[in-house]
């Protein structure tokens, strides 16, 4: 009989196993992050709308920055989402750029704002300087 060496052929079918394996893992991760970004869309909207109202009702000074520290919070936890949200679509090759003008002073304002009490709370203060310029 002829014996024919089936080792390579053997190693390349395990090597495309596995590729399948781990395209199909990357997959299953990718559906999984869009469907959980997608869910926690929903009650973090109906936060930001009922904060919204508590907004626009009379409040002390304390009442206003804590609602509005709420606002800041929610609204950073909206762009973690949606930045969840875009690299599933950077992975399936259908991400759009845009660009869009923001304030920096006020983001860092209210980036410094949203940590400041937490710090205090450990005895730290918590300090941002931009030059006007």
């Amino acid at each position: 009989g002829v014996g024919q060496d089936i080792t390579e052929m053997r190693r390349l079918m395990e090597q495309e196993a596995l590729l399948f394996q781990a395209q199909a893992a990357n997959d299953a991760k990718s559906q999984f992050l869009a469907t959980m970004s997608h869910e926690m869309r929903t009650p973090l909207n109906v936060i930001m709308g009922m904060n919204e109202l508590v907004l626009d009702t009379v409040l002390s000074a304390e009442q206003r920055k804590f609602a509005e520290q709420i606002r800041a919070s929610s609204e950073s936890l909206l762009i973690l989402i949606n930045d969840i949200l875009d690299l599933t679509k950077i992975e399936a090759g259908k991400l759009e750029l845009v660009s869009v003008d923001f304030d920096l002073r006020s983001v860092m304002e209210e980036t410094v704002d949203s940590v400041a009490s937490k710090a205090l709370l450990k005895g730290l203060e918590v300090c941002s300087y931009l030059n006007p310029n």
